[in-house]
């Protein structure tokens, strides 16, 4: 949720100490390449994750944004997605989580907070990419994973077939569907 510590041996301090430590598993890796079909994907595998990490975590050093989202980690998710969109590395999608909503008593309560930090998250990120001339390249998907009763036990809502999706973007033509 947080690119500022994102990576493999991120807690290492000593920068000479992590490098060893990464290309242990470099070594690792590209030993086992051509030891067989297995081997190969999942040397491969390991390597690419390596790589990858190595693109991810240097986005942030080019990120710059006047946005300041808030300190929440759906906030965090997504400045993340805004570092790595802006820094065109070719990801196409990223996904971005909150919680969990699933209360079945002062339901009211709690979602005040979390739909509170989902939209703060989701304002601010598109705010940042309007900034960056990036919001026409983006389409927001939000979504629950499970829906609700539309009436009240008394003390909340139970599980239903009731459910919600949001598109937001420049090239979303408004309405309910």
């Amino acid at each position: 949720t947080d690119l500022d510590t994102y990576g493999l041996m991120s807690h290492m301090n000593e920068e000479g100490q992590r490098n060893e430590a990464l290309q242990a598993f470099r070594d690792m890796y590209t030993q086992a390449i051509g030891t067989g079909p297995v081997m190969d994907f999942l040397s491969q595998t390991g390597l690419d994750a390596l790589r990858g990490a190595d693109i991810i975590s240097s986005v942030t050093g080019n990120y710059s944004s006047d946005i300041e989202y808030a300190s929440n980690s759906f906030a965090k998710s997504m400045k993340g997605a805004a570092q790595v969109l802006q820094a065109d590395i070719g990801t196409r999608i990223c996904y971005a989580q909150h919680g969990s909503f699933d209360a079945h008593t002062n339901g009211i309560a709690l979602q005040e907070g979390l739909l509170t930090d989902v939209c703060g998250g989701i304002y601010d990120f598109y705010r940042d990419m309007k900034d960056h001339n990036k919001s026409e390249d983006v389409l927001i998907f939000a979504f629950s994973e499970f829906g609700r009763r539309v009436r009240d036990n008394g003390n909340g809502t139970d599980h239903g077939s009731g459910g919600v999706a949001f598109l937001i973007g420049d090239g979303v033509k408004g309405g309910h569907y």
